[in-house]
C-alpha cells in the first residue's frame, strides 16, 4: 500500500489547497410546508452478493450507491458480511467483485464507485472506510474508520493502488460518496472526528481543497452525498436538543430535511444530475412508533414519498439514479438485504 495522503495523489492538479468552514451564519431554511405524498407502487428487487451470508441482525448485503463511469451509472457498490460477520466491499459488475484488503482495518465497507480512463489506460476507483469493529465507519463518531480510495492498477503485483484519506487533523475519517465530473477531478464527502471526538462533515474539490460542512447550530453532522459539480450536498446533522435531520445544502444555504410527522431523518442519497434546486433526494426515517422507513422526496423537500420494502420490519434507502432508489431492508429473522426500487 502507498501509505500518502490523498493530495499526494492529485497534487498534479492542485493548484492551492485552502481549509474552510461553512460559515456560522449560514442562513438554515426550514420545511414548514412539507407534506406526505402517495407514490406510484415501486417495483422491488432483492439484490444480494451472491455467496454472502450473515447471521440473524448482522448485515448480509448493504448497498450504498450507484457507481458511475463519465456520468454514466454503472452498477453498484457496497459491503456485505460473510459467515463470520466480517465486512467486505463489493461492486455489482457483472460479475459481482469482492473490492477487499486489510491494510487499514479488518472490515471494508465500499461507499462510492467510479471508472474513467487517463494517460494511464482505464482505471477504477473505489472509496469507502476499513474499521476493526465493523460500526465505526457506517456510524461515525463511535471509534475510528480511516478512509481509502482504491485505485486499480494493472501492472502492479498486486493489482492495485491504496491511498489513504484522513482530514486534516482528525481523529477518524470516513468517505460516504464521491463524484468525478471530468478529466480526473474529483469531489468527495464524508464524515471526521475532530481532535475533541465532535463528528463533522466535509467536502473535498479540486482544487479548493477540504472544507468542513456544517448546519448552523449543529452538535453533530456528516455528509454523505453530493452531485457531479459539488454544488448541491446532502447529510444528517443533529440539534442541541438531541433531534436528528436531514439537509440539503445548496451554495451557503442549508435546507432541512423532515418528513412530516418522523422522530428522525437523514438524508443518504442526492441524484447526480442538475445542480439547480429541486433535487431529488432519498434516505430514511423513524416514525413515532419507531419503525425504520425509507423515502424519496423529488422536489428538494416539498413532497415525501414513503418506501417500505413488502413485509420488512425496516427500509433504508441511500441512492438514487433516475427512476432506481436503492437501499437495504430488514426483514421477519432480522437479516439485512439490499434492494433496488423502480418507479
Amino acid at each position: 500500500m502507498r501509505k500518502v495522503n490523498i493530495l499526494l495523489m492529485i497534487a498534479a492538479l492542485v493548484i492551492a489547497a485552502t481549509v474552510s468552514s461553512a460559515a456560522a451564519d449560514d442562513a438554515g431554511n426550514v420545511r414548514s410546508d412539507s407534506q406526505i405524498s402517495a407514490s406510484g407502487t415501486p417495483t422491488f428487487a432483492t439484490f444480494d452478493v451472491p455467496g454472502a451470508a450473515g447471521v440473524p441482525g448482522a448485515a448480509v448485503t448493504i448497498p450504498m450507491k450507484f457507481a458511475y463511469a463519465r456520468g454514466y451509472e454503472y452498477g453498484i457498490v457496497g459491503t456485505y458480511a460473510d459467515d463470520t460477520s466480517r465486512l467486505h466491499g463489493f461492486w455489482s459488475g457483472p460479475p459481482v467483485r469482492t473490492i477487499d484488503f486489510t491494510e487499514l482495518g479488518t472490515n471494508t465497507i465500499v461507499t462510492a464507485g467510479d471508472f474513467d480512463s487517463s494517460k494511464f489506460g482505464y482505471e477504477e476507483h473505489f472509496w469507502g472506510g476499513q474499521d476493526t469493529d465493523g460500526t465505526s465507519c457506517l456510524n461515525p463518531g463511535t471509534g475510528v474508520c480511516r478512509a481509502f480510495v482504491y485505485r486499480s492498477n494493472f501492472s502492479d503485483a498486486k493489482g492495485y493502488e491504496l491511498f489513504e484519506i484522513r482530514y486534516p487533523n482528525s481523529l477518524s475519517t470516513m468517505v460516504f460518496s464521491s463524484r468525478n465530473w471530468c478529466c480526473g477531478i474529483y469531489t468527495f464527502v464524508g464524515a471526521y472526528a475532530s481532535q475533541d471526538g465532535t463528528v463533522h462533515g466535509w467536502q473535498f474539490v479540486v482544487p479548493l481543497g477540504y472544507r468542513t460542512i456544517d448546519p448552523p447550530d449543529a452538535v453533530f453532522s456528516f455528509a454523505t452525498d453530493t452531485n457531479f459539480n459539488a454544488s448541491a450536498v446532502v447529510g444528517r446533522w443533529d440539534t442541541p436538543d438531541g433531534a436528528t435531520h436531514g439537509y440539503l445544502k445548496i451554495g451557503d444555504n442549508y435546507t432541512t430535511i423532515d418528513v412530516p410527522g418522523a422522530i428522525s431523518t437523514v438524508a443518504w442519497g442526492l441524484a447526480p444530475a442538475g445542480a439547480l434546486y429541486p433535487q431529488t433526494i432519498v434516505g430514511e426515517y423513524t416514525d413515532s412508533d419507531g419503525v425504520v422507513h425509507g423515502f424519496r422526496t423529488p422536489d428538494g423537500g416539498l413532497t415525501f414519498e414513503p418506501i417500505d420494502f413488502p413485509n420488512a420490519i425496516a427500509t433504508r434507502c441511500r441512492g438514487v439514479s433516475g427512476n432506481r432508489v436503492l437501499g437495504s431492508y430488514i426483514d421477519s429473522e432480522g437479516v439485512e438485504h439490499g434492494f433496488i426500487a423502480t418507479f
